[in-house]
């Protein structure tokens, strides 16, 4: 099996500070002057709306929720946090599982995505 390195990408000091802009920030954060050469591919988890707002060049989205998947868990979560919590896992979970068959399970074992979310 693949092995998964998960990256945290936080943004500079400046798009920190740069809240009256906020679109801005992100899209700086995320795609300017960007590249993974120790990875194979970059798996976008997002949902499909995040991904098409802003995206790495050259990334795969493989979201483990879909729009409407976060909608119903962010819905939930106003009335009760809890419930949505595990709905919100027991969805990750079923569309990992997902991704993995078709998005990992035929690569060899040097194969090494960055996983972004």
């Amino acid at each position: 099996a693949a092995a998964f390195r998960l990256l945290a990408m936080s943004a500079s000091k400046d798009a920190k500070k740069d809240k009256k802009d906020k679109k801005t920030a992100n899209h700086v954060m995320r795609t300017k002057d960007w590249t993974a050469p120790d990875y194979s591919a970059v798996l976008d988890v997002r949902t499909p709306a995040e991904y098409e707002e802003d995206h790495i060049p050259g990334a795969i989205n493989a979201p483990v929720l879909s729009d409407q998947e976060r909608i119903e868990v962010g819905t939930l979560y106003n009335s009760n946090p809890f419930e949505a919590r595990k709905l919100g896992a027991a969805l990750v979970a079923e569309n990992t599982a997902k991704i993995l068959r078709e998005h990992v399970s035929d690569k060899p074992r040097e194969w090494k995505p960055l996983v972004y979310c």
